[in-house]
């Protein structure tokens, strides 16, 4: 169970702002490569469509994905790498959730020799504004 929720990421932030409180949620999906590639595993791929299912049976609704793809700065061609990785996870989403969703990518090169997030990518699916996070007020 504690590994199925480190997967993932629900953060609901909760700033207040003067008399008013503003909620947003993000919900992340890591799907990480072996250093210097852009393979992924049968495993991989099957756990993104699963979490992508549950996503969209679940309450919150989707405006957009947003794929962010990485490589450390130590890697070969580094910025053509997370760029290879962006796409191809765009390519996963898309197999997925047809063409309901916008998918936007970007790629980004990790400065210095930080082994934890430089060889993955990140899927952020972006909430519809009309849906309240659990605990947010409603719209006035």
């Amino acid at each position: 169970m504690a590994t199925r929720l480190a997967r993932l990421a629900c953060c609901l932030c909760m700033m207040a702002a003067s008399p008013a409180i503003a909620c947003s949620v993000v919900v992340q999906w890591r799907l990480p490569f072996d250093p210097g590639t852009t393979e992924t595993s049968a495993r991989h791929v099957a756990e993104l469509a699963s979490w992508l299912g549950e996503a969209a049976r679940g309450r919150l609704r989707f405006d957009a994905v947003l794929v962010e793809g990485f490589a450390p700065a130590t890697a070969h061609n580094a910025r053509d790498l997370a760029d290879r990785r962006a796409r191809k996870v765009r390519r996963m989403v898309r197999a997925f959730t047809g063409s309901a969703l916008p998918v936007e990518i970007h790629a980004s090169v990790v400065p210095g020799s930080s082994p934890d997030g430089s060889d993955d990518a990140v899927i952020q699916l972006a909430p519809s504004a009309t849906t309240a996070a659990a605990g947010c007020p409603g719209p006035n």
